[in-house]
């Protein structure tokens, strides 16, 4: 699957509002799952020249990840790598 496919996909899901739907599909895709998260919570939308994912939980238990609803708005290379950055703290 190319990266347009994915995009393509990803803004299916977006436009469809199956933002949780769409992040989890990017975890199995590019094999970013970890035991830690508990889930990803989403929150009011980021403003366009600003975006903030935080992650919620206490060190080495389960975790969530919070992310804006507007996340795919944003460039999709940039979000993977918020994402993985996320998911480093909860491993």
């Amino acid at each position: 699957m190319t990266l347009d496919d994915i995009k393509l996909q990803i803004n299916y899901y977006h436009k469809n509002n199956q933002t949780i739907t769409a992040l989890y599909w990017l975890l199995k895709k590019f094999e970013l799952k970890t035991k830690n998260l508990k889930c990803f919570s989403v929150h009011e939308a980021a403003a366009p020249n600003f975006i903030l994912i935080t992650t919620e939980g206490a060190f080495r238990e389960r975790q969530v990840v919070k992310i804006p609803k507007n996340i795919f708005e944003f460039s999709l290379e940039l979000m993977l790598t918020l994402i993985a950055h996320e998911l480093v703290h909860v491993s």
